[in-house]
């Protein structure tokens, strides 16, 4: 195997002599060509073979670096290739340092030579410029300034993507981002499409392999893996390792520069370009066979670069910038251009980050590395687009690459990432700002990305995100969805992004807990659920084939992500032992320590308290009962206020009171404004204590009276406001005596700022105030004297600049602008003929003027002052949490599913199997909890929805409810309860169409009817319709419903618990009855599947067999009692079967279950009038005397008292 010194000046050697050989006898090449002969001739010498690694490299970048500059594409191509390899092959260390070679002689370019190294040399010695591979990626990084051939670039991608990722190199700081920034340009303004995207696929890999290594440094320099590793140990990070030197902690040094990189796989890194360049061979050809399908489909990666028109490739790179500028509009960003040959400032550095991270400490250089790449991703993903951009502008491009870069690191993040302080500030303060700009761009590709951030965010970050994400969701999706200006594409992007983040139990469980259960927050699941069943059951007028198509699609999509929420609470309860299922808890179970429902990921916040699963249940009963308190405080600040101390929400003391007025999130600024104005002794105490509680020291006079007027809406009359502002000047004067020693001046200055504010703020003033007049306006306020002009210069700017803001409030109305106002103009709330009937264009305008109010208010929320009370994030850990979820979105979710399902046509298969799994799983949830009312609510609609119990025809949609029907019957049978009525009387409804599908009698054909005038009465014509009907459904159900699976639900109840048998049995006596009383002719179908379900289930415990003969009793009794006799004596018989079977059973001593077996005939035949029924019921009773007399036993006193009643009846024949 060749020695590494062997391997070096093999692909040094080869690459001068193909330079030389280039350069022929070119004049302009000479000093490239004798360079080159030199450097050769020196490695060909023998006596040179113990030279330093040193002193040959630096010798060898002479003619390399010449070469690079001659502007010959070839010979360039044939440099950076050799450059390549060293840095491939580990023969360029990291910290080598850059010295000047010695040469011998006095030639031009050796003068050069020297020239050169003179003027770049720093004087530091800690300067990154000093380090050979420095000097080496600032070489690359200079070619792409001059050259825009295809080759050149492609060779410029490959050798600085070995830089980066060689673990050799091992580079840092300016050289790392001259490497991404170089590429990034390259990706900017290539003009061929391969080199673009192989300009991206190896900038995303420098990012990651950036990342990754930062990741990697925790696993080292932690204390405890160290010690634990013997010195000279290969410690591994990603696909290399590194030799521990010590048995101590590694430091960044000794990483860096001390420890020996090793490549384990000799071929990894040879091969890691060639695949890179590959994959993305791979992806230009997929792009270019790609349709243009439903932008929703890329879930994944969403690369969002359509297929781009070629520029003119023969414009020079001058002239193409150039054109670039003249398109741009005036007061947009200026647009991120590729640097001339030697200067500093390109596209990453119009990003001002010189010092950016000086000021911050780091673990190590890995640490401050990553973060200086995605701060600067996050500044140039901020940059403004025009909104006429073009798909190849250089803005554009800049932006949706920033933006892709930021989705890639933010979907991988690990750990390192996902905790730091340093990178959690930069999201918080940078990534949302722009991500908030973003969201709201009618670019789709722009948008697009963008939401797909927000989902690595929630996925990744939501802990540290709490406020922002609420701010999202209020402030940009909710008006999106509810904004008849948004366009078809966005709110199906919404739509998306809801569906995604439901999809994920965990996320969608958090979500709920910490919005829907905070005080401070919007119910967030609860308006997403409402949004969504606005949009399935909104109607469109519209005759448009496309508009409907877009409406359907839309809806499509709403009803995917409703019912994905029900999927998720379902994963949800699976993920608990089942042992965890809510069931009626022993006071020992309830008397059990269980863990917290929440888990506290803030660090000071762990929940101390053991809660139960009724935690999150309290919780929104507490915010519930808060909204309305203040709800009324709001409308009558007096009475809100005695329900807040009667509900002992504060207690009635002035200085608690004012500390309530200013801590509690939510009162109506409005509403406290009117209490402390009431000029009375208590309010008047309030006041003072509420002024007091403010800190203004240090503030500027107008500061502090925006903060004090933040806090509250000042009534408007006058003397309420100079009552509140001698208040506000006496405390002001207090904190700042040095600045103001008088109260007076800061009280007629205060209200001189509170004028020129409703002067300059006021739309219906139209002659403003000058600065000058406020100037004079305050002249000689100060006890005669004039205050300093800069000061009141200040002010008057700063006032009339910005207007002063009520902070926090009203959540209805700072948060909930589309839900409570102005319903009647939202596309989503009444009608969707908004959105796609109204004019394209005029639309866009109005979304691009909506937008930016709502980009303003909401980045005024984003930015302003952060209460960490209100950012503690719970990860939800306990299975109760999602019962509230489902009782506050059920009455949403339930119309929706109806209205949905019967509208929709038989060939609309996607809605109607999510409708009827959007059934399935409400019904399922409510059994699992119990919940009676929401589950007898989702069965009664269904069984609506079979079409069974009406006269409509039968089709395919009624098919698979009446199957979904059946299998809830199968598997939810122990928690049905009082829903089994609905499920029995569909089951006798499709039982008697089958009956005539096959054309079998039914059994009433062998009862005496008698024929009666009740009822209304129907004519003929309905009579034949509602015949047709029947026979047609009765076809339909009998070839598409499988008899088995109805047989099935009555065999398998001697499965079903002691509970679930007898409402059972109870609701089947109740169809029963049903049956009989208000059919015509009356049926027996359940009275049969009553006798079958009581034979199955005789050998239950007695207990439970006691529960179940006192609902059949009653039902044979009244059958027994019967006018038609034919139903009566079917009765009868029927409840003979079942006493001969329930005496063969064997009955233990001074027990009477036989007795009260036998009861129903004694009541019957006191019941009944007819002597023909009571002839039979003796009858009965003899034969069972005659066949069981030696199983009888307590029997015998029923049998007794059935025989001595026909004594008193005096006719001969009975």
């Amino acid at each position: 195997m060749p020695s590494a010194a062997e391997t070096r000046n093999t692909f040094v050697t080869r690459a001068l002599e193909q330079i030389s050989h280039q350069c022929g006898s070119q004049k302009k090449w000479s000093q490239v060509k004798a360079s080159s002969l030199y450097v050769l001739k020196y490695l060909k010498d023998p006596s040179n073979q113990q030279a330093s690694p040193g002193t040959v490299l630096s010798l060898s970048f002479v003619p390399l670096r010449l070469a690079v500059e001659s502007k010959a594409c070839k010979i360039i191509e044939i440099a950076l290739g050799c450059l390549q390899k060293l840095m491939e092959y580990s023969c360029i260390p990291g910290d080598m340092k850059w010295s000047p070679p010695k040469l011998d002689g006095t030639e031009s370019w050796m003068k050069a030579v020297k020239e050169r190294h003179d003027k770049l040399k720093s004087n530091n010695p800690d300067d990154e410029s000093n380090l050979l591979i420095s000097q080496i990626v600032t070489t690359i990084s200079d070619v792409s300034s001059n050259f825009t051939h295809d080759g050149v670039q492609l060779q410029m991608i490959k050798a600085l993507l070995t830089s980066v990722s060689s673990p050799g190199c091992d580079i840092h700081g300016s050289t790392l981002k001259m490497a991404v920034r170089n590429t990034y340009n390259i990706y900017i303004l290539a003009t061929n499409v391969t080199n673009q995207t192989t300009a991206k696929a190896s900038l995303k890999h420098m990012v990651n392999i950036v990342f990754q290594r930062m990741e990697s440094v925790k696993q080292v320099v932690s204390p405890t893996f160290v010690s634990s590793t013997p010195p000279g140990t290969p410690v591994r990070i990603g696909n290399s390792s590194i030799a521990s030197t010590s048995g101590i902690a590694l430091t960044n040094r000794s990483l860096s520069e001390s420890s020996q990189v090793v490549v384990e796989d000799d071929l990894w890194l040879k091969e890691m370009v060639k695949v890179i360049v590959d994959k993305a061979l791979v992806e230009v050809s997929a792009e270019e066979a790609q349709t243009d399908e439903d932008i929703l489909n890329q879930d994944e990666d969403p690369t969002l670069d359509s297929k781009k028109e070629s520029f003119d490739f023969n414009r020079a790179l001058a002239e193409r910038l150039a054109t670039a500028a003249k398109k741009q509009p005036v007061g947009t960003a200026p647009v991120p251009v590729l640097a001339q040959r030697g200067s500093s400032k390109n596209v990453l550095h119009n990003v001002d980050d010189a010092h950016v991270a000086d000021k911050l400490s780091f673990p190590s250089r890995f640490h401050k590395d990553a973060y200086l790449l995605f701060w600067s991703f996050c500044k140039l993903s901020d940059k403004q687009v025009p909104d006429t951009a073009q798909e190849d502008s250089i803005e554009l491009k800049s932006k949706m690459l920033s933006l892709e870069l930021l989705y890639n690191l933010l979907s991988k993040s690990g750990p390192t990432f996902q905790s730091s302080e340093n990178f959690i500030r930069v999201v918080k303060r940078n990534l949302c700002l722009s991500l908030l700009q973003n969201c709201v761009s009618p670019v789709t590709s722009v948008f697009k990305i963008s939401l797909h951030i927000f989902l690595a965010l929630i996925q990744n970050f939501k802990e540290h995100l709490k406020r922002e994400i609420g701010v999202f969701f209020t402030n940009v999706f909710f008006v999106i969805l509810e904004s008849s200006n948004s366009s078809t594409s966005q709110k199906m992007l919404v739509i998306h992004v809801i569906f995604k983040i439901c999809d994920t139990p965990q996320t969608l469980v958090d979500i709920f807990v910490n919005y829907d259960c905070d005080l401070e927050s919007i119910n967030i699941f609860e308006v997403i659920v409402n949004n969504l069943s606005r949009i399935l059951k909104a109607r469109s007028s519209s005759n448009s084939i496309e508009l409907l198509k877009q409406e359907q699609d839309m809806r499509l999509h709403a009803l995917r992500a409703l019912v994905t929420i029900l999927r998720s609470i379902v994963l949800w309860t699976e993920k608990f032992d089942e042992a965890a299922t809510p069931q009626v808890k022993s006071s020992t179970d309830a008397a059990e320590d269980e863990p917290s429902p929440f888990q506290a990921t803030e660090v000071g916040d762990q929940l101390t308290t053991e809660e139960d699963d009724d935690e999150v249940e309290k919780a929104l009963a507490f915010k519930k009962e808060m909204r309305e308190l203040m709800s009324l405080f709001k409308k009558n600040p007096k009475k809100g206020m005695e329900l807040f101390w009667a509900n002992k929400v504060v207690e009635k003391d002035a200085k608690k009171t004012a500390q309530f007025f200013r801590e509690t999130p939510g009162l109506s600024k409005i509403a406290i404004g009117e209490y402390l104005g009431v000029i009375k002794p208590f309010n008047q105490e309030v006041l003072a204590h509420f002024v007091e509680s403010f800190d203004f020291a240090n503030l500027e006079i107008d500061e502090a009276v925006r903060l004090f007027l933040g806090a509250f809406k000042i009534n408007g009359e006058a003397s309420v406001i100079d009552n509140t502002m001698e208040k506000f000047a006496e405390m002001f004067t207090k904190a700042n005596q040095q600045a103001f020693p008088n109260a007076s001046t800061a009280y007629v200055l205060s209200f001189s700022i509170i004028m020129l504010h409703t002067d300059a703020h006021s739309a219906h003033i139209k002659d403003k105030m000058t600065k000058e007049e406020f100037m004079r306006n305050n002249k000689g306020i100060d006890e005669g004297k004039s205050l300093p002009e800069q000061m009141l210069s200040d002010i008057y700017d700063r006032v009339t600049s910005t207007p002063f803001m009520l902070q926090g409030g009203d959540k209805e109305d700072e948060l909930e602008p589309a839900n409570k106002k102005d319903k009647k103009k939202t596309g989503v709330m009444v009608n969707l003929v908004d959105v796609f009937s109204s004019d394209d264009k005029k639309r866009a305008a109005n979304y691009v003027a909506e937008s930016r109010a709502m980009l303003q208010k909401t980045k005024e929320l984003i930015v302003s002052k952060n209460d960490d009370r209100s950012n503690h994030f719970f990860h939800a850990s306990k299975l109760g949490s999602v019962k509230p979820m489902f009782e506050r979105g059920w009455e949403a979710m339930l119309p929706a599913f109806s209205v949905l399902l019967e509208q929709c046509g038989s060939d609309q298969q996607p809605i109607i199997d999510l409708c009827l799994e959007g059934f399935k799983r409400g019904v399922h949830i409510s059994c699992l909890f119990f919940l009676d009312v929401q589950r007898d609510a989702f069965v009664s609609a269904l069984s609506k929805l079979t079409f069974l119990n009406n006269y409509r025809e039968i089709e395919h949609k009624n098919i698979k409810s009446i199957r979904v029907l059946i299998d809830i019957a199968t598997t939810e049978g122990n928690r049905l309860r009082s829903s089994w009525y609905a499920v029995l009387r569909c089951i006798s409804q499709l039982e008697k169409l089958q009956l005539l599908g096959a054309g079998a009698k039914p059994d009433f054909a062998f009862l005496e009817v008698e024929k009666t005038n009740a009822g209304h009465k129907v004519s003929r014509d309905e009579k034949s319709r509602m015949k047709q009907l029947e026979v047609l459904n009765s076809m339909t159900v009998a070839n598409q419903i499988d008899e088995v699976a109805i047989s099935r639900i009555y065999s398998s109840t001697a499965e079903l618990s002691s509970e679930a048998i007898v409402y059972f049995v109870k609701h089947l006596c109740e169809v029963s009855m049903e049956e009989i009383e208000h059919s015509s002719p009356p049926r027996m179908f359940s009275l049969q599947k009553i006798i079958e379900i009581a034979d199955i289930n005789m050998g239950r415990i007695r207990f439970v067999w006691g529960q179940l003969w006192e609902h059949i009793t009653k039902h044979f009794c009244r059958i027994g009692t019967n006018e038609n006799l034919s139903v009566s004596m079917f009765g009868i018989d029927s409840l003979r079967q079942l006493a001969t079977k329930f005496l063969e059973k064997r009955e233990l001593a001074n027990y009477n279950f036989q007795r009260d077996f036998l009861k129903p005939f004694e009541q019957i035949f006191q019941g009944t009038n007819s002597i023909i029924i009571k002839e039979l019921i003796v009858r009965c009773i003899t034969q069972m005397v005659h066949g069981k007399s030696p199983q009888i036993k307590s029997g015998w006193k029923a049998i007794c008292t059935v025989l001595s009643l026909p004594q008193g009846i005096k006719q001969n024949k009975l």
